[in-house]
């Protein structure tokens, strides 16, 4: 595990460095190391970061399942917050690639979520996630958002909920 830890060090080294690539690589790395361990909540974390490491390069799909995986571990462990960082990397990939609506119904499902007990470091972080959202903003995201105020953020990801 303790590879594991390292590996995402030298990933943020990389992404720092702009070598976004390698990042990907290190990050990856990771990610398979500590989830032969079943180690769910670093897992979680390494998926959400390999979420934004692939959304900056372009590759939405990755970045997109990415999400979808760190989702399904903060589900599976009940770490609210980390649901909410994933599915703020989710509605960040969907609002890049054009899926207003899904962006905004992840939108509108954190900011339900939201309305519960504070959310650890999210306030220091929602602010760069909302810039990338709402670049989607129109009727589409509206409607999405509107629908997404009514769902779990498991729901809107639209994820199982299965231990992987």
């Amino acid at each position: 595990v303790r590879t594991a830890q390292a590996l995402s060090f030298l990933s943020l080294k990389a992404e720092h460095d702009g070598d976004l690539q390698r990042a990907v690589q290190l990050r990856s790395e990771s990610a398979a190391i500590v989830h032969q361990a079943k180690w769910r909540w670093w897992e979680a974390h390494d998926r959400a970061s390999l979420a934004a490491l692939e959304r900056r390069r372009g590759n939405l799909a990755a970045a997109m399942a990415q999400a979808r995986e760190s989702a399904a571990l903060a589900e599976t462990i009940h770490d609210r917050m980390m649901a909410v960082f994933a599915a703020a990397e989710l509605a960040s990939a969907a609002a890049v690639g054009g899926q207003a609506e899904l962006a905004g119904r992840l939108w509108g499902a954190i900011e339900a979520e939201e309305e519960g007990p504070p959310i650890g470091q999210w306030p220091a972080e929602r602010a760069a996630y909302e810039e990338i959202v709402r670049a989607a903003a129109g009727t589409a995201f509206e409607r999405g958002r509107d629908e997404g105020r009514l769902l779990s953020l498991a729901d809107a990801a639209n994820i199982d909920k299965q231990v992987r």
